[in-house]
């Protein structure tokens, strides 16, 4: 038995030209779909509106991880991986740092995405790790982007430093080179 997936990114900037017409994206989804071979086909679908319930457990704020379908139908469709044994994604909870099969915190984002895929019959395990950025609001990031950058520029020796702190001298303080050394041995002398 597969473990069928649904993977949607909803709310996120996308656009691009479908048979020479500029379409965008409300939503898109990562599926796993099941064929009568037995194997799976991987398969990226385009929605035109929303596709994740703002009530359900599914995250409302731009992406949901969870193993059914939707009914909504997408405006296109595209076979990215045929004849795959299995396509897993796990998620790791940044609260109890295990990974787990399905996310229903919704405006919470995982820290990291696991997938796990085997194409064909007798194809090997391939594993990989996605780290999910946090979320943050662009104008915050630009505002505290360029406050670094002005001290940065208001102190040369590039000591970081905040409006609290004042900057700290990057100049180590000068000590005597035989602190520390046992009795009877120094610097000019490590002879006695």
């Amino acid at each position: 038995t597969h473990y069928l997936s649904d993977l949607t990114f909803q709310n996120v900037p996308l656009s691009f030209t479908w048979g020479g017409e500029e379409r965008t994206a409300k939503a898109i989804q990562l599926s796993t779909v099941k064929r009568r071979s037995g194997f799976l086909d991987i398969v990226l679908r385009y929605y035109e509106e929303d596709i994740l319930d703002a009530q359900s457990s599914e995250s409302p704020s731009g992406s949901g991880f969870k193993s059914s379908a939707s009914e909504k139908k997408p405006f296109a469709e595209i076979t990215l991986l045929s004849d795959v044994a299995y396509f897993e994604w796990r998620v790791l909870d940044g609260r109890s740092m295990e990974y787990q099969y399905e996310w229903d915190l919704p405006g919470r984002l995982p820290l990291q995405l696991e997938l796990s895929i085997a194409i064909g019959a007798k194809g090997r395990e391939l594993r990989h790790i996605f780290w999910i950025p946090p979320r943050q609001n662009p104008e915050v990031f630009m505002r505290q982007l360029q406050q670094a950058n002005a001290a940065n520029a208001n102190n040369p020796a590039g000591t970081p430093t905040t409006p609290d702190t004042p900057a700290i001298p990057t100049t180590p303080p000068v000590r005597d080179p035989s602190a520390g050394l046992p009795p009877g041995l120094n610097i000019d002398n490590p002879n006695p």
